[in-house]
């Protein structure tokens, strides 16, 4: 006798109900990414918030594919669900988060994937069960990441908690799948760090060395990078948790975002320790996140403030840097620097996503009209420098004489580098990338009135 295979409505059932708690993992993750203390747990983090993404986008457009023959499948699910994912959001501490999701959450995906895979037929289901075992895979890599880091489990009040609203899952109203997630529960003005790094002083200079082949100022420029990486993976991954009703792409976008700054961080990390430093051994900075989550012009939490968050940080400074990388590519190939040009290219491709989502996402603000964007930029711009001279003035007010020193040191640096160099150390716009981003003529022409770049 044959063995009985689920059926495909079964299939479906389980098929939403399995991606359902990885999008849930992954807007978890999203939240807490800036008050996640350790350095190396934000990055890992980084990367297991873009696979379970991934996991559920495939699982969901794969129940809505193979469902059209049957007149497709409304994807909805009981709000318990949602009841059960948004206490694990609602952890009282970072352990207890880690236990929720990587002992909890994944342990009760793994084991519906597990069951799905018994379920299926491995000749007619073989696609579903290719995709089953990919994201089995991806599960059993963080609940083992997490079982290496022997953290301390969480409170029993809080794992009967949780079991109770597991085992009342399919209670409650269907819910539309798309407003299965959750409004945030908490706004973080500024990201955790750990309590031995120290903090540089804001509106201090934060590189003093002077020619690039030396190793210090390698591995001040390779610091500042990984600040500015780590700080705008968390301002991203908040982006994504505070508009949970923006369109799912939005959200994949921000999710790719998340994992490109994480590698990015690392990357420049492993560069440093080549260098012979180490993240942490010069005063940090949460500069990026400090300056662009909040804007007092806009209302917080609103459509506007995610606006400015993106133009600012997106279509204005990541797109800054893929004028300026080309100018610093050059400058370490001139001195044989062949490991840096590599890290920086490998980084400045990614920028080109980077700086087109922004370019999308800004202009769907502002029901697709990039004059209006262009117009808010100018506001944000403005509104931004204003900030960055207060807290230069105040720094100069209260320390004049390193003030002093820091202004002495830039003129000298500007009149002696240049003369280590056979080619002008203008920067001019990167037409190519920024066309490549999505950026036209007035864009482009913005930055140049600005004077930030040459034509």
């Amino acid at each position: 006798m044959s063995r009985e295979f689920w059926q495909r409505p079964t299939i479906f059932c389980a098929l939403q109900r399995i991606a359902y708690l990885e999008r849930a993992a992954a807007h978890v993750m999203a939240g807490w990414m800036p008050k996640i203390v350790g350095i190396d747990t934000t990055l890992t983090l980084g990367r297991f918030q873009y696979a379970s993404m991934q996991n559920a986008s495939t699982l969901r457009s794969t129940t809505q594919s193979l469902s059209i023959p049957i007149g497709g499948f409304r994807l909805s699910l009981p709000e318990g669900w949602r009841n059960y994912a948004c206490a694990i959001d609602r952890s009282a501490s970072e352990p207890i988060l880690l236990w929720s999701l990587f002992a909890d959450l994944k342990r009760r995906a793994r084991g519906l994937v597990v069951d799905m895979l018994g379920g299926t037929d491995p000749v007619l289901d073989a696609g579903i069960r290719e995709q089953l075992e990919t994201a089995l895979r991806s599960v059993e890599t963080q609940i083992a990441w997490y079982e290496a880091q022997r953290l301390a489990g969480a409170p029993e009040e809080h794992v009967r908690v949780l079991q109770a609203l597991w085992e009342a899952r399919e209670a409650g109203a269907p819910t539309d799948v798309s407003g299965c997630l959750w409004a945030p529960i908490d706004r973080v003005p500024r990201p955790s760090r750990p309590g031995h790094m120290r903090f540089a002083t804001r509106g201090a200079m934060s590189s003093r060395a002077i020619y690039e082949d030396e190793v210090e100022h390698t591995r001040q420029m390779f610091h500042g990078m990984t600040d500015e990486e780590i700080t705008t993976l968390e301002l991203f991954a908040r982006c994504s948790y505070e508009h949970p009703d923006m369109p799912e792409e939005f959200h994949a976008a921000m999710a790719r975002q998340m994992f490109d700054e994480s590698r990015h961080a690392q990357a420049c990390i492993n560069a440093l320790e080549d260098f012979g430093g180490k993240y942490g051994d010069l005063p940090i900075s949460t500069g990026v996140y400090d300056l662009h989550y909040h804007h007092a012009p806009c209302e917080p939490g609103s459509k506007r403030e995610l606006l400015w968050r993106l133009l600012l940080r997106s279509t204005f400074e990541e797109a800054l840097s893929l004028d300026g990388f080309v100018l610093q590519i050059k400058k370490r190939a001139f001195y044989g620097q062949e490991q840096i040009t590599r890290v920086l290219g490998a980084i400045m491709s990614d920028e080109i996503f980077h700086v087109r989502s922004g370019v999308r996402w800004s202009s769907y603000l502002c029901d697709g009209d990039r004059s209006r964007a262009r117009e808010e930029l100018e506001q944000a711009h403005a509104f931004d420098l204003e900030q960055l001279e207060r807290i230069r003035r105040d720094f100069v007010t209260a320390n004049p004489e390193q003030a002093l020193e820091e202004l002495e040191f830039v003129r000298m640096r500007d009149a002696v580098v240049p003369q280590r160099f056979p080619f002008s150390l203008d920067i001019s716009i990167n037409r190519a990338a920024r066309e490549a981003a999505g950026m036209d003529d007035e864009d482009m022409a913005q930055v140049v009135e600005w004077g930030y770049a040459k034509p």
